[in-house]
């Protein structure tokens, strides 16, 4: 499987860099299958977390670097030709300096252990978050509408989709229910219970439920529903600076916001807003006029690109979380848990490996076979083929096994 990755993560580069990549995830994957001749096919991973290229290179020797450990294991000199025509495409079509793009995207040394690790949410701003998984889905499910998906390619986001799984539900990371929404949900004072945070902005029965205010409408507002639900809010107004908000809401039965004073307006009475649109500043303090300083307002912005102008932090009676305040407030792992989640994600890159030599060799065997049945005569090809079918079968599993004495 001749599998190249390059990947910014979270740690290592910062959200700001982040959201500078995250900005056109189709335009980049398209300009990458146009402007490089040697990759085949291309996955783009954007989230608040990471912004990686996964790439089916057309090199499958000192590039895919294979070696008994693992499949697609990267030699740095093999790759490097890919990994700048690659970066000198990002670079082109996001309007960055090549410097910088070379500076903050690194060749991934195992590209399959990496995603399995990933999808899994092993490397994540909060560790064993759900939503990744299905951010590769949706990842894949966008290069195979422009065509960018290749078989090498779809059995890695198979293998990937499988240790999420397999994590989830042999290790005690599924029942967390860990996702960047909730840990957010619970910095906001949100409980798990649904009650409201501490102080209400209405001088309603207590036991009434929150009244949240949701701008965005993408697929990451559908976790926020999601999550909001999970914890007893029933009251969602949702905004959408691109008009979708009716689209989005009624279906939920949701409540629709459809112009910036009715988003003023409701914000005075909410007891919670939530933005994750990512189009840049929605919110800006005027916004904020009209609500009460106290108790404080909390507001949640969990767009990589700021929904919300940092302003509105210092405003009296205001209190906001961003994403990057939440790597700090995620609770950690046990090591057990961890131990078993690597071990998983472990079994799951060698039966890949196994399955990619068998199939390579499966290719080669194939091939033998026919030169030998076509150098007999036809009435001994039949015979023939029964008497070399257990020959083949053993070489077959000993491909699998990583044995092709």
């Amino acid at each position: 499987m001749p599998i190249l990755a390059l990947a910014a993560r979270h740690h290592q580069v910062g959200l700001e860099t982040l959201e500078r990549l995250s900005a056109r995830p189709a335009a980049v994957r398209r300009a990458v299958l146009a402007a490089c001749p040697g990759v085949r096919g291309v996955v783009v991973l954007a989230t608040c977390n990471r912004f990686e290229l996964y790439l089916d290179v057309a090199d499958g020797g000192p590039r895919a670097g294979r070696t008994p450990r693992g499949p697609a294991r990267v030699e740095t000199e093999g790759a490097d030709d890919d990994a700048h025509a690659v970066t000198e495409a990002v670079a082109q079509t996001l309007g960055l300096l090549l410097a910088d793009v070379r500076a903050t995207l690194a060749l991934v040394s195992h590209p399959v252990a990496h995603l399995c690790a990933v999808a899994a949410g092993l490397d994540s701003m909060v560790l064993g978050e759900r939503e990744i998984a299905g951010q590769v889905r949706r990842a894949a499910a966008e290069s195979r509408v422009d065509g960018a998906m290749t078989g090498a390619l779809e059995r890695l986001v198979s293998a990937a989709s499988r240790a999420a799984r397999q994590v989830a539900t042999e290790t005690s990371l599924g029942a967390l229910g860990r996702s960047v929404v909730d840990v957010a949900l619970d910095a906001a004072g949100l409980t798990p219970s649904g009650a409201r945070p501490a102080g209400t902005r209405t001088e309603a029965d207590p036991s009434m439920l929150t009244r949240c205010v949701l701008v965005g409408t993408g697929s990451y507002a559908g976790a926020v529903v999601a999550a909001l639900a999970r914890r007893g809010v029933r009251h969602v107004d949702v905004f959408s600076a691109t008009g979708r908000a009716a689209e989005f809401a009624e279906p939920r039965g949701l409540g629709v916001l459809s112009t910036p004073e009715e988003l003023t307006t409701a914000i005075a009475a909410a007891d919670l807003v939530i933005t994750c649109s990512g189009s840049g500043t929605v919110l800006g303090p005027e916004h904020f006029a009209g609500a009460p300083s106290t108790p404080p307002l909390a507001v949640v912005d969990l767009a990589l690109r700021r929904d919300v102008d940092p302003a509105v932090g210092d405003l009296t009676g205001v209190r906001l979380v961003t994403l990057r305040d939440l790597a700090g407030l995620a609770p950690g792992l046990g090591a057990e848990d961890l131990t078993r989640a690597r071990m998983i994600v472990d079994r799951i890159v060698a039966d890949l490996a196994g399955a990619d030599r068998a199939l390579a060799w499966g290719r080669d065997l194939a091939a033998a076979r026919r030169r030998t049945l076509d150098a007999h005569p036809p009435h001994a090809r039949r015979r023939l083929h029964a008497a070399l079918h257990p020959a083949s079968a053993r070489a077959h599993a000993a491909a699998r096994a990583g044995d092709r004495r």
